[in-house]
């Protein structure tokens, strides 16, 4: 009698970058690109949950508004994709109900989102949850760009980065400021 197990994989997110913009007007448009790897799994698709809720300082709550969704694959082939929102996001039900897929796929999902800044008297502040709270699997590597849209100088942009579940101080991560532009990027895998 010969047992050969059969090594079964999960889903694993083989990487997470996002470029974001933060317009003059205080809008973002934020431009994902996930390479999502199925393994052997038969599955339809991928969600994506994006928090649609910030609450500052005081404990009030804002809800954020969006527009211009879109969903590619890498070679710019629109996926179908349903839009479902609730209290806390929004989802993207990303894939054909009608058929399934195996294997590693790119998803590309762009936006506009209304309502992500925030203004205090003697700053403004963009705080992001890039990969959101509900992935599926791990994340090998996630990074993320933030652009400026109003050219300010290097030392008058502060940068800081969290990783871990919600409301976590733990910071896995790194970032560098140059022309402009704040590069993230993850030191570890995700869980």
């Amino acid at each position: 009698l010969f047992i050969f197990p059969h090594k079964i994989r999960a889903e694993t997110i083989n990487s997470f970058d996002s470029n974001i913009f933060v317009n003059k007007d205080g809008t973002i448009k934020v431009k994902e690109n996930i390479i999502y790897d199925f393994s052997n799994l038969s599955k339809h698709g991928i969600y994506r949950t994006i928090p649609t809720v910030k609450t500052n300082q005081d404990g009030k709550k804002y809800r954020l508004k969006f527009s211009n969704i879109s969903v590619t694959d890498e070679n710019t082939t629109m996926y179908r994709y349903t839009v479902v929102t609730n209290n806390q996001g929004l989802t993207l039900k990303i894939g054909d109900p009608d058929k399934t897929i195996t294997g590693i796929h790119t998803y590309i999902i762009s936006y506009k989102v209304f309502g992500a800044l925030t203004y205090f008297s003697d700053h403004d502040e963009f705080y992001w949850n890039v990969t959101g709270n509900d992935c599926t699997g791990p994340i090998e590597k996630y990074t993320s760009e933030v652009y400026f849209a109003d050219k300010m100088a290097p030392h008058d942009i502060k940068a800081s980065c969290f990783t871990g579940s919600v409301g976590s101080n733990e910071s896995d991560c790194e970032f560098s400021v140059e022309n402009n532009i704040v590069n993230f990027k993850s030191i570890n895998k995700l869980s």
